[in-house]
């Protein structure tokens, strides 16, 4: 519904008609494409739909979008902290559009492709380089007793598990991803089963670098740093402090970019105005993405 000023036999003052033209025709475009399905790969999609009417200022027009996310299965996805957190807006630095994403959004899509998976990984030394050695010599400096439980250097594997969704964190201009996760140490002898050396907790704590590209949202993820605690251990006491750079090694070797691979197909941005963010400016502000795209006068 569209409420003017004036009773239905008060004309409007001209100079608000081509401002109603205006709305008319940005609900009559933006309806129209409520009903466009925008893919996610093979995570689900996306649907962005008008909350509400626009809000009309001097020199801007605000658009309150609501988005709607689905699985490959066509369930509706929703993080615990909801993806409809209000999101205010920095003032704009000069003429064009910006759009301001919640942190929910990219939580939800994390949340997807754990479902898929994407955060579960056995880690065997054929994934990361010859550089990080994935053996029992690498223990030695937490476990010193180890080459006498296991002599020689015996091929190790890691098995992560997340044990809890992403929590992403968008504050003072800064963007990170928290994973929680169970982190097996396992034994590989040759001609033996899998042999569970001990078991970590970890708190992984991933950067995010966004960018605009393609129509869509794209997050780089790299790690920041590893929190290690030991949850148990057939071994005995283990320092694990002297594991965490060990750790963060290898899961920035192997597991953060398979994650990135499992979201590289970013997140579609709508279609305002005919403006596609194309290569537009991402700033971080408090819980949400800022995707300024300016307009040359």
């Amino acid at each position: 519904m569209l409420l003017c000023a004036g009773g239905p036999d008060t004309p409007l003052p001209p100079q608000l008609c081509p401002v109603v033209d205006t709305v008319l025709g940005v609900v009559n475009s933006l309806l129209g494409s409520v009903t466009s399905v925008l893919p996610l790969g093979a995570l689900g999609n996306l649907q962005y739909t008008l909350s509400s009417l626009p809000i009309i200022g001097d020199k801007s027009i605000q658009l309150d979008l609501n988005l709607l996310l689905r699985d490959a299965e066509g369930n509706v996805v929703e993080p615990a902290g909801g993806l409809s957190v209000p999101v205010t807006l920095p003032p704009a630095a000069g003429p064009g559009t910006q759009l301001g994403l919640s942190q929910g959004v990219l939580s939800a899509v994390l949340a997807l492709a754990q479902r898929q998976g994407a955060f579960s990984m056995d880690i065997s030394s054929s994934a990361v380089p010859n550089s990080i050695p994935l053996t029992t010599s690498a223990l030695l400096s937490a476990f010193p007793q180890l080459s006498t439980v296991l002599p020689g250097s015996v091929p190790l594997a890691l098995r992560v598990r997340l044990a809890d969704t992403p929590v992403v964190a968008l504050r003072d201009g800064k963007a990170t991803a928290t994973l929680r996760a169970a982190i097996d140490v396992l034994a590989q002898r040759p001609g033996f089963p899998p042999q569970t050396l001990f078991s970590l907790d970890s708190d992984i704590v991933l950067d995010i670098t966004p960018s605009v590209s393609g129509g869509c949202l794209h997050t780089a993820l790299t790690v920041d740093r590893v929190n290690l605690r030991l949850a148990s251990s057939q071994l005995g006491s283990i320092n694990v402090s002297r594991l965490e750079g060990w750790v963060k090694d290898i899961l920035a070797a192997a597991y953060v970019p398979a994650i990135n691979n499992a979201v590289d197909m970013g997140i579609p941005l709508p279609n305002i105005f005919n403006t596609n963010f194309e290569n537009g400016q991402v700033d971080v502000a408090d819980n949400a993405f800022v995707i300024n795209q300016s307009r040359e006068l």
